[in-house]
């Protein structure tokens, strides 16, 4: 067999050694061996993979660019083949040898906590140029390190929520000024060669960062339709990330125009979290002057959607119904979870002026625009709400013993307006359905007033609610459309009814205890009324 030349290595096996030479540094195995200069010429020569670029937007501002370790970014990346070329001393040499280090430096200097967290379980942190160059020593780039990926891990869990609970309590006007003031620290502090100073740093950039994420989330809130949110959101984010692009990249172009070297990086980082201080001091003036508003920004569909459940046609009359002051504090009502928000917008509900705007579908009880429309609008409305006027009782009350021999037949001798109404009582209470639309549809409009009227003197309260629930259950909404129908002239009457409705449901709903309130609301079903007044 022909000896195999020792010397003999394929081109494969250079690419190998380049390997093991990388591990050697990285995990400090062995001394550093001569550097393959055809190699790297080869290296330098081929394509720079740019869609390892693409995943990662830039969309933070230029305050954010003041991150003390942002070359570490640069480093990894370079580790893992995305630079295709590995220096030992990557200030000098690298960035003479591609001037595109300089550009990717700010790039990735921008982008934080994200990358900060998967580069927790890299080993390639053991180089921080940055740390090597602030403090001098190779040893005191890795404790940069160490200080950066552990105080932004635990000043991320810390501050984040601290962030929300401040946005909460202060609002999105004091929250400005506290974004203003961690740009301002990061900026300040970050070409500062003292630990206490660089872990300040840190912690403020983790927090403009956790702060930032809540604001932009809760501004497009804010200002934007509940029924658009998507898309408000979506076309805001773009715009965010195209205006931080631009303003990225005139970071990038401040930092390749600059000799190598500590004040490259320092320099860099300090104008640009100036510029971002400065404005975002700007921008708290003027958020101070033109503050947001308290609630969404609503579209006329989205208030006539609201409005549909009070009867209204918009929230200035839902707001004139239940005497609210501001459509903002009416809107935090009606979407409050708390029980006793939505009963203090029953309880302050004008029926009087709910009649008046023709507003009579709240609780279920009619349709918008009663008083101006026409009976056949309304007759349908009612038949939409089958269960308008139905209440379920807990225990059914049997009619009197003594039922009416002749209930079919209404041709009883005429008597005064005191035995129509007991005659009628009587009816409802026998729950002779036939005979109480014989009556609706014969009595004469001005006797049917006075019977309804008389009732109110001489009933007491409670059996004044018991003849009204019987009533609700002989003569249901849909059978009364179908009076309304029939008589015309009973639309006045029926208007009545309904008024007397509601505010006989208000009255229940302000005596109902707090643990039956969900089910005594009778918003969509009125046969939860089933409280009982204490």
């Amino acid at each position: 067999m022909p000896e195999v030349d020792d010397g003999f290595q394929p081109d494969v096996d250079k690419s190998m050694q380049h390997l093991i030479h990388q591990e050697k540094e990285i995990f400090q195995l062995g001394p550093a061996q001569d550097y393959d200069e055809t190699l790297a010429t080869a290296e330098s020569s081929a394509q720079m993979p740019w869609i390892w670029f693409l995943v990662f937007p830039g969309s933070c501002s230029l305050a954010s660019g003041t991150l003390s370790s942002q070359s570490i970014f640069v480093e990894t990346l370079a580790e893992v083949g995305v630079f295709h070329s590995v220096c030992e001393n990557f200030a000098y040499g690298c960035a003479l040898a591609s001037p595109w280090l300089h550009v990717l430096t700010s790039v990735f200097g921008v982008q934080l906590s994200v990358l900060q967290m998967v580069a927790l379980h890299s080993p390639v942190l053991a180089q921080a140029p940055y740390g090597e160059l602030l403090f001098g020593h190779k040893s005191d780039g890795k404790m940069l390190v160490k200080i950066n990926v552990v105080g932004s891990a635990v000043a991320g869990l810390l501050l984040a929520p601290l962030a929300g609970m401040l946005a909460d309590g202060f609002g999105l006007e004091a929250f400005t000024v506290l974004l203003a003031a961690s740009a301002l620290v990061a900026a300040v502090t970050v070409g500062i060669a003292s630990w206490p100073a660089q872990a300040l740093c840190t912690s403020s950039a983790v927090l403009f960062t956790s702060c930032l994420s809540i604001y932009v989330w809760r501004y497009t809130l804010l200002y934007s339709p509940p029924s658009r949110f998507g898309t408000v959101q979506g076309i805001f984010s773009t715009a965010l990330i195209i205006v931080s692009t631009l303003l990225s990249v005139a970071g990038m172009a401040a930092i390749s125009l600059r000799p190598p070297g500590l004040n490259e990086y320092r320099v860099s980082m300090l104008a640009c979290g100036l510029m971002g201080a400065v404005l975002m001091a700007h921008y708290v003036a003027y958020i101070r002057r033109y503050p947001p508003p308290d609630c969404p920004t609503m579209l006329p569909e989205d208030e006539a959607m609201l409005a549909k459940s009070f009867g209204c046609g918009n929230l200035d009359e839902v707001c004139e119904v239940t005497r609210v002051r501001r459509k903002s504090i009416l809107i935090k009502k009606m979407g409050s979870n708390r029980s006793e928000d939505l009963l203090s917008l029953l309880a302050g509900m004008d029926v009087h002026k709910l009649m008046e705007l023709g507003s009579c579908k709240a609780l279920n009880l009619g349709g918008p625009n009663q008083a101006k429309r026409p009976v056949e609008d309304i007759a349908a409305m009612m038949e939409e709400e089958d269960s308008v006027f139905q209440q379920e009782v807990e225990e059914k009350h049997p009619g009197p013993e003594a039922l009416v021999a002749e209930s079919s037949s209404v041709a009883e001798p005429q008597a005064g307006v005191r035995d129509r109404a007991r005659y009628l009582a009587r009816l409802v209470a026998a729950a002779d359905a036939q005979a109480v639309r014989e009556f609706l549809l014969t009595e004469p409009l001005e006797d049917i007033w006075r019977v309804w009227l008389d009732f109110e003197k001489w009933q007491a309260p409670p059996e004044r609610r018991k003849m009204d629930k019987d009533f609700n259950n002989v003569i249901p909404s849909k059978d009364l459309a179908d009076i309304l129908r029939r008589r015309p002239d009973l639309k006045t009457f029926v208007q009545s009814v309904i008024v007397q409705a509601v505010e006989r449901k208000i009255a229940l709903l302000a005596w109902t205890p707090r643990g039956q309130f969900s089910r005594a609301l009778g918003l969509c079903a009125p046969r939860t009324l089933r409280g009982k007044p204490k």
